[in-house]
């Protein structure tokens, strides 16, 4: 592991394989109870709802949501005429219980899958989301790329994560249970990423105030 720019990377090589099979493995044994955890009902469930606002702004009916988790955000979609939503995630347990909680929502399809190498063709999503799990993707630079890549011209990306901006943002990472192939962003880093990948209109807002977390978002330009 090495640190980047004041954010947390992992080494290339078997280090990052081993990596993911554990993290894999962590979130397969998480599934089971996830949305029934203290965790789940007081930070990633009111975490959703913030995101949802901030979709349901904007124009898109084909909506990707990368590191899905049990599908929560697109079940949430399902019946906002959505036509086509698809959610992505390494973990196989994750998704075996978002197939699950999502049985007769004919409009959303999962997928296993690293971030950073999306089996979708260019401009195929209106709309792509990541709700807390960035900060578990290896390549940050290559999946905000392949982000960009799937976006349609004038299509718009939503990140939520936990960042390690301010004191209480050291102090939460610091001491909270993380696992030494996380790595976290500033909002100033994070939206630096999305620019560079050819993000437009790039902003932030602070969501919440402890555990800290930001929401980054910007559009494909058209």
């Amino acid at each position: 592991m090495r640190r980047e720019g004041g954010n947390i990377m992992v080494a290339t090589g078997d280090s990052v394989v081993d990596s993911r099979d554990t993290a894999k493995k962590r979130f397969d044994d998480w599934s089971r109870s996830y949305e029934q955890s203290f965790t789940w009902r007081h930070f990633f469930s009111p975490v959703h709802d913030i995101v949802q606002a901030h979709v349901l702004g904007v124009q898109g009916t084909h909506i990707l949501d990368v590191g899905c988790g049990t599908g929560d955000m697109l079940r949430r979609f399902a019946g906002e005429d959505a036509e086509r939503l698809v959610g992505f995630d390494e973990s196989e347990g994750m998704l075996a219980k978002a197939k699950e909680l999502s049985e007769g929502l004919d409009n959303i399809t999962y997928l296993p899958g690293s971030a950073e190498s999306l089996p979708f063709d260019d401009a195929s999503f209106d709309i792509v989301t990541s709700c807390v799990a960035f900060h578990h993707f290896p390549d940050s630079k290559g999946t905000v790329a392949e982000m960009y890549r799937v976006l349609k011209p004038g299509g718009h990306l939503f990140i939520c994560d936990l960042t390690q901006e301010g004191l209480l943002g050291k102090i939460f990472l610091a001491y909270g249970k993380h696992k030494a192939d996380d790595h976290y962003f500033t909002e100033a880093t994070m939206k630096a990423l999305l620019m560079e990948a050819g993000f437009r209109e790039v902003a932030s807002e602070r969501v919440l105030p402890f555990p800290p977390v930001m929401l980054v978002f910007g559009f494909k330009e058209r």
